[in-house]
């Protein structure tokens, strides 16, 4: 009994060891899983915004880093700001405006995958797709917008590469398209507040309403001659003691805050305006050249927004030319081709301009509906250099070559106009043939209607 007695002790220790191993084991396999899952948590925190569980600041900061310089094939960016988050949260609180930013994050995931989603402040958001072509990011684009735009949800820049090879630049480039918009939007809400909203918007409003812009015409003529038949409309703002100011004052930070748009639609609107008023008096119809920065076309109802002026005035459309001048900041050479196309469907004349100078490509050149090419004035002041006159002779030929003409601005002296003659240049303006000068005083070089067949570039 007593052999019996010891050994059912050692077999109760033996049990009480393996059932303590086991439990200890069991308690580390158990502590183990919960600070994975704890370590698990934490990443998705550091990975996630906790409001709407897509992909936070960090990683999008994280996903840039890494990708900043590797060179992507077929990829499109989308840049959202959220409209009216800051009023909606002054009005009636943040929670509200917690449930408006929910709820733009369930149309965004209605249409792209989360993992593409990064939520990058309070109200913007960037979603990048990789790998998918073109006609199937404009296809997710335009349903997008459309569910965005019914509601006004937000301002929405895009942009399509068939390479990145910089991924912060395109994002930046997107970035600045989607402002363009937003800019918009905020001329159309203008009480409106928001960390986006310039604040000489407000006064550039006012100023346009009070007529503190003017338009001034500068005529362009056939090289060797003087006989006007043509225009450029230039904007000119008129200060507080009565003085003309030009436009190097005031443009550029109406470009910076991307607000030039507002200016070029209020000179295509005078343009517009002129043109009814001499064919109701009846004078002379000649072509008008309007400047219309990348700010303006970027904008979503670019086309649209023109036909409504012309429609409005009943100026027919071969009256009027298009000066446009490319931007670095909010270039979209996808677009472009299409609009340019479609004006010279609609019958208005698309110019090229700068071309010499820093912004201008040649590849847009090749670009179907350009039909005149500007020679930057920069350029034309170079003509008695020989590099400047073959840059020059080099441009005229390229132009004919391929069906266009070219005219040449900043043209101040005889010898100029007689070697861009030489050179088969065809049109010029400039000091030469006069300044930009008010409408009343352009006039002169209009001939009543019944005397004289209209002539246009």
């Amino acid at each position: 009994m007593d052999q019996c007695h010891v050994f059912l002790q050692a077999f109760e220790r033996l049990v009480q060891n393996i059932l303590c191993g086991f439990l200890d084991n069991t308690n580390q396999v158990l502590y183990e899983k919960q600070l994975l899952n704890k370590q698990k948590e934490l990443e998705h925190i550091s990975q996630y915004d906790t409001l709407t569980n897509l992909r936070n600041r960090y990683s999008y900061n994280q996903f840039v880093e890494n990708n900043k310089f590797s060179m992507k094939r077929q990829t499109g960016i989308i840049f959202d700001d959220m409209n009216g988050l800051k009023a909606a949260n002054d009005e009636f609180g943040h929670l509200f405006g917690d449930s408006i930013i929910i709820g733009f994050a369930d149309v965004l995931l209605k249409h792209f995958d989360r993992d593409k989603i990064f939520r990058i402040s309070g109200d913007e958001f960037v979603v990048i797709l990789e790998d998918i072509n073109v006609v199937d990011f404009e296809n997710k684009v335009r349903e997008f917008e459309h569910e965005v735009e019914e509601n006004s949800m937000a301002a929405v820049g895009y942009k399509w590469e068939t390479t990145v090879v910089d991924l912060k630049q395109t994002i930046y480039q997107t970035e600045q398209l989607m402002m363009i918009q937003k800019q918009k939007y905020y001329v159309e809400n203008s009480n409106v507040v928001s960390k986006h909203r310039p604040k000489i918007l407000k006064g550039l409003i006012e100023e346009l309403e009070s007529k503190k812009f003017l338009v001034y015409l500068q005529p362009k003529a056939v090289l060797g001659s003087t006989k006007v038949i043509g225009a450029e409309a230039l904007i000119r703002k008129i200060g507080e003691n009565g003085q003309v100011i030009p436009p190097f004052e005031f443009v550029p930070v109406l470009e910076k805050e991307f607000l030039i748009s507002r200016i070029d639609f209020f000179v295509l609107e005078e343009v517009c305006k002129m043109l009814q008023d001499w064919k109701r008096r009846g004078k002379q119809l000649i072509r008008i050249s309007v400047n219309m920065s990348r700010v303006s076309i970027a904008e979503t109802d670019f086309l649209e927004h023109i036909m409504a002026i012309c429609n409005k005035y009943e100026i027919e459309n071969k009256y009027l030319e298009f000066e446009i001048t490319e931007s670095i900041e909010t270039k979209d050479d996808r677009k472009l081709p299409e609009i340019v196309s479609t004006l010279y469907e609609l019958g208005f004349g698309v110019a090229l301009d700068d071309m010499g100078s820093d912004y201008s490509s040649v590849k847009m050149l090749t670009l179907r509906g350009v039909d005149m090419v500007k020679i930057d004035r920069g350029l034309v002041v170079q003509i008695h250099d020989s590099e400047g006159a073959a840059l020059i002779r080099y441009i005229i030929a390229l132009c004919h070559e391929i069906g266009k003409k070219c005219i040449a601005e900043g043209v101040e002296d005889l010898e100029q106009a007689a070697i861009l003659t030489d050179m088969g240049c065809d049109y010029y303006q400039g000091y030469l043939l006069d300044h930009p000068v008010p409408v009343s005083e352009f006039e002169k070089y209009l001939a009543p209607a019944a005397e004289h067949d209209a002539l246009t570039l």
